[in-house]
This record gives C-alpha cells, sequence and structure tokens, in this order.
C-alpha cells in the first residue's frame, strides 16, 4: 500500500487498462501483456481522495522495499487459500482476516469454514473454472487414462535450472499425483511468472486440453480462442494468455508441451475451497524457480518454502 497522499502520474495511468473490479476499487494492468499493476480504493467512498496501492511482483527488489502486513479476506477461501502456505516472514507472524485488516475475526493457521463441504470427488464431474468478469469460462474433466496419455514429457529444467529435487520429472504423466487421480499444482517464482502478473508467485496446475470444455457437459471441445482470453508470447519457448477485461492470469502455454496447460489455480472454482484440494495435489517439497526469486525477495521465498514444508507436513499428519 502506498501512502495515502500518493498520486501516479494521469500519463501512466492513462496507458493502462482499467477493470471495475467492485464499486470502491479499479484495478490498472497492462493491456498488452495482461500485468497488473497497480489499484486504486476508495476506503469510506467516493467523496474523499482515494488510496492507491501497488503489485509487488512488478518491483525491482522485495527485500527492504516492503514488508508483509495481513492476509485479508480468507473466509471467501472457505478453505484459508494461499495463507497456509505463508504464515510467518522473517519469523514474524501474519494476521489471518476473516475480511479486510482489523475488519472481522482473526483466524487461526489451517483454518476451514464450518460450511466447508466435504469432497466426493465423481469420474463424470466436471470443475468450472472462470475469471472474475467470466469473460474466460470453461470447464475441466478429473483425469482420466487419456489425460496420463499426453506427450511430449516436460523437460526437467522447466522448473528449476539447479534443483535436484525435479529430475523425476522426466517420468511420464508427471503432471498427476495421487494415483492418476490428482493435477500436479505447484508455486512458481520465476521472474518471467512474476512480471507478467504483478505477483510475487503464481500458483499453477497442469491440465492436458483433451480434459478440457467450453461446456459443464464435454461436449464443446476447448479453444484457445475462446471469450475474453488474449495471449502474450512472453519468451522464445512460451506464450501466456489473460483475460483483456479483468486482467485475470489464466495459462502459460509452453511450445514443448502443446497439449498440456499451466492453469492459474486461482480460476478453479471448487466448492471445497480456494486450495481446490480435491482436484489437484499441492507440491509442497519445493519452489518452481526459487533461484529466481532468491536474490530480491530472499525472505518472502524462504517463508514461502517453510510454510509449504509444514502444510505437507499437516496434511500428512491429518
Amino acid at each position: 500500500m502506498l501512502p495515502d497522499d500518493y498520486r501516479p502520474p494521469q500519463s501512466h495511468v492513462a496507458k493502462l487498462h482499467s477493470y471495475a473490479f467492485s464499486d470502491r476499487l479499479t484495478q490498472y494492468s497492462c493491456s498488452t501483456c495482461g500485468t497488473l499493476a497497480l489499484q486504486k480504493f476508495y476506503k469510506t467512498g467516493k467523496d474523499n481522495p482515494p488510496v492507491w496501492t501497488i503489485c509487488t511482483g512488478s518491483l525491482e527488489f522485495a527485500d527492504g522495499i516492503f514488508e508483509l502486513a495481513a492476509h485479508e479476506f480468507i473466509g471467501d477461501t472457505i478453505d484459508g487459500g494461499f495463507s497456509d502456505f505463508l504464515p510467518l516472514v522473517n519469523g514474524k507472524q501474519i494476521n489471518r482476516w476473516t475480511r479486510g485488516p482489523g475488519d472481522g475475526e482473526q483466524l487461526p493457521l489451517y483454518w476451514q469454514s464450518p460450511s466447508r463441504p466435504t469432497p466426493d470427488p465423481k469420474p463424470s464431474d466436471r470443475l468450472h473454472v472462470h475469471c472474475k468478469c467470466s469473460g474466460v469460462s470453461f470447464y475441466i474433466a478429473r483425469p482420466s487414462a487419456r489425460t496420463a496419455l499426453q506427450k511430449p514429457l516436460l523437460p526437467v529444467d522447466r522448473f528449476s535450472s539447479e534443483s535436484e529435487a525435479n529430475k523425476h520429472l522426466e517420468a511420464s504423466a508427471w503432471w498427476l499425483r495421487e494415483g492418476g487421480s490428482r493435477y500436479l499444482a505447484r508455486a512458481c517464482s520465476c521472474d518471467s511468472c512474476r512480471l507478467a502478473t504483478g505477483q510475487e508467485w503464481v500458483v499453477w496446475s497442469f491440465v492436458p486440453m483433451i480434459e478440457m470444455s467450453l461446456d459443464k457437459e464435454g461436449h464443446q471441445p476447448f479453444t484457445l480462442d475462446t471469450g475474453t482470453l488474449k495471449h502474450y508470447r512472453s519468451s522464445d519457448i512460451a506464450t501466456r494468455h489473460f483475460c483483456g477485461e479483468c486482467g485475470a492470469t489464466v495459462f502459460w502455454e509452453g511450445d514443448e508441451r502443446p497439449h498440456i496447460l499451466d492453469v492459474a489455480v486461482g480460476l478453479l472454482d471448487a466448492p471445497e475451497g480456494a486450495r481446490a484440494e480435491s482436484w489437484v495435489w499441492w507440491e509442497t517439497d519445493f519452489v518452481s524457480f526459487r533461484e529466481d526469486g532468491m536474490p530480491r525477495a530472499k525472505a518472502l521465498t524462504e517463508a514461502l518454502e517453510s510454510g509449504l514444508a509444514a502444510f505437507g507436513k499437516h496434511q500428512r499428519n491429518g
């Protein structure tokens, strides 16, 4: 959050795409690559000056520049969402609020809503995936026998140029876990993801296009030429896709594996909560491309690694 008296140059704001997120909040993103850059928020109504915030992923450095103060609107996640992965930074507990900071109650680590439904996965299930404005909307099916047959394999160095932990990815169907019943999900800290979204991390699930459809019944094959989806060539091997209206990050598409898309987990509308745990299996042993995160955000990167490891242990212990 920027100082209350901060006002960005109008010439800068005019170059960005604006989206009315709510009556009090407007988001500003790059119309070319989709990066969320700024937000304008009216605390007490539009009769008073707004407060501006900047998305930290667009900053060159994080350590010593800003401090993570709180997780907010945890109540909306139903299952605690990403906040369970990041309970502490530099040994400091990050408060968790049902709504905005100081609004509502503080929630404990690993909180879940009393009304959270117990998932009952069925092979016939299809999960709705959509952005904030619903300009991008599609469905994914649960993994099937055909899911494991998608090729080509993903090169080991896609997730890290250093980590020995990734060598198992040479095995077939690396995108499946739990006996092939759930899709793999992983947090990425690469500079490309960070700069293309404005966020410190992007959490991806990996879904073959053959398991996607434009309708709930699965009759209309999925296509990347749909709705308000826009694309941006972020490197010589990859294309990113985002909503041209609300700016939501949607896909990472790699040339070396055109049949499998990285799908932003935040778009999965699972009834059991934001982590969609009946659909995806969370990697808790490492963060992808930590070598990009460490030089600019050592404290946050190490905090996420520790939080994920603790979350994995919590899950294993029930």
